[in-house]
């Protein structure tokens, strides 16, 4: 075996070890998956050299040498497109007019490959490709251009323009792309002089794979990713996890995400990170506190969705370093937190509102009331409490059943609406007790036709369940600023209206005089202090 022959067969043992080994460390990432497959085509080109030069007559050494000159086409376009990849020129791949047409152009060097004669010198270390045409020269003038310079300048603009460590990664694997070019311009040169050299073709890509996987070696480039972690435990987690690379750009999500948000991985991966958050300057922030190598924990964000949806999370994340302590990924981790804010949301609704009717509590009726306090108090205007209670409430609820009962408290609630305006306050604060309050007015015949207007319409039959029920309601009012200036005394005022209100058979409204309170004082033996 000469030197030349075990030289092809080591090399070609190298570049298929070293598309394992980049393969086995991201399975999912582009850029490994195409220098695997550029690997295990230029192993198999070296093979078949290995076996032309060992050839012991043309009946191995033609099928060899012209199926290998196939393969070696197909690795330099699998290099080109690496070189894509590498330089994050993805955005012209994701074109499928280009990709069609790139290896439409492949697949011409292939058939010319096929259908060109082919002359083998008996030479045992090497053989010349012969160009009998201009056609077939051209050819070769463009495979030179397109598959061995245009990669070269690719990484190597690339190159200059990187900082930090990917500078020197990049210079790295340029200077496996200036072998390739070398190599591929050398043997389109020669090929044109019929000048007989060795396959450099095979050489330079065989140079190419080993000195990228070195430097995926020694820089721990492609590797450090969540793949690296145990897959199984991240497809079960519960919640979605993202991991970002050094650029703000989304390399890996888990199946939780995807299925959250909407979309196909194919969609995230390479997108930069602002295409998840709703408030872009938020997501800034918080990534810009992790490249300043801090951690954020359960940051109240919100997550957009592919529908437009908005997805409000906590969301947590940490960077991780590699071996020099530089940043290799951020991981981070968002919970869902939509269910959570629906039961917050329904808990303080509970808390603030009547579970029947809907209506503001008591609780939620004085808060508002302090407002509106404030609000006339700065406008000089009126404010005016109602205190209504529902006559004949009890009939209903012990003849007819609670049931009913409920239904007509639902359907008054909806008849005092519609007497009010959207600024007006309407609580139920008891049994058969609302409250009403009207702000923002300085004649108080505006409180005079809001009560006649409410008595009316209260007084007209309900049909509930079958039943006809005829009822009223009872009214006591008190103003601000005329007869108190809190809601506890206006309360108490209308309170005692009310009740005089009912005390003569119900179904009206009555104003808070003096001349009230000294006839309540009278009848009961209790006078208010204000």
């Amino acid at each position: 075996m000469s030197v030349f022959a075990l030289i092809l067969l080591l090399g070609s043992a190298i570049t298929a070890y070293l598309g394992d080994f980049v393969y086995s460390q991201n399975r999912r990432a582009k850029l490994n998956q195409v220098f695997a497959i550029f690997c295990v085509t230029t192993s198999l080109g070296g093979f078949g050299q290995f076996l032309y030069v060992q050839a012991s007559g043309l009946n191995i050494a033609y099928p060899a040498i012209r199926i290998t000159g196939f393969i070696w086409i197909i690795s330099a376009a699998l290099a080109f497109h690496f070189s894509l990849i590498f330089t994050e020129k993805t955005a012209i791949l994701k074109y499928r007019g280009f990709v069609g047409a790139y290896y439409t152009l492949v697949m011409t060097f292939f058939l010319a490959a096929v259908l060109n004669p082919l002359f083998i010198d008996n030479q045992s270390w090497g053989y010349p490709y012969l160009a009998e045409t201009i056609v077939e020269r051209g050819l070769i003038i463009a495979w030179a251009a397109i598959f061995a310079i245009l990669p070269f300048v690719l990484v190597l603009q690339y190159a200059l323009k990187a900082t930090g460590r990917k500078k020197v990664e990049a210079f790295f694997v340029s200077a496996g792309f200036a072998v390739h070019a070398v190599t591929g311009v050398s043997a389109a040169f020669f090929s044109q002089v019929k000048l007989l050299i060795p396959e450099s073709p095979g050489f330079g890509l065989m140079v190419l794979a080993v000195i990228v996987g070195y430097t995926i070696w020694k820089y721990e480039l492609f590797v450090v990713s969540a793949v690296t972690t145990a897959d199984s435990i991240i497809a079960t987690m519960t919640d979605l996890l993202t991991v970002f690379d050094e650029n703000e750009k989304i390399v890996q999500v888990n199946k939780m995400t995807l299925e959250c948000l909407g979309y196909q991985e194919a969609e995230l991966i390479g997108q930069p990170a602002s295409k998840l958050w709703v408030d872009t300057a938020t997501g800034k922030n918080l990534m810009a506190k992790l490249m300043g190598r801090r951690t954020v924990q359960n940051s109240d964000i919100e997550y957009r969705t592919k529908s437009g949806k908005v997805v409000p999370v906590l969301f947590s994340a940490s960077i991780v370093s590699d071996k020099r302590g530089d940043i290799a990924a951020i991981v981070g981790i968002a919970k869902d937190i939509s269910e959570w804010q629906q039961a917050e949301k329904a808990i303080k609704h509970m808390a603030y509102h009547d579970l029947l009717t809907g209506l503001p509590n008591r609780r939620l009726m004085e808060e508002r009331v302090v407002q509106a306090f404030a609000y006339a108090k700065r406008n000089q205007t009126m404010l005016a409490f109602f205190f209504i209670d529902l006559d004949k409430m009890k009939f209903v609820n012990d003849g007819l059943g609670h049931h009913v009962g409920d239904h007509l408290l639902k359907a008054v609630t909806v008849r005092l609406k519609s007497c009010l305006r959207s600024s007006d306050i309407v609580a139920r604060v008891g049994g058969d007790e609302f409250n009403i309050v009207l702000s923002d007015f300085s004649d108080e015949r505006h409180v005079f036709v809001v009560a006649r207007k409410i008595c009316d319409e209260l007084a007209q039959p309900f049909v509930l369940d079958g039943h006809e029920l005829s009822t009223g309601a009872s009214l006591g009012i008190s103003v601000f600023p005329r007869d108190g200036e809190s809601l506890k005394t206006l309360s108490a005022k209308a309170d005692i209206a009310m009740y005089s209100v009912k005390h003569d058979g119900g179904n009206g409204f009555l104003f808070w005089s003096e001349e009230l309170a000294e006839s309540y004082a009278k009848s009961t033996n209790f006078r208010l202090t204000s």
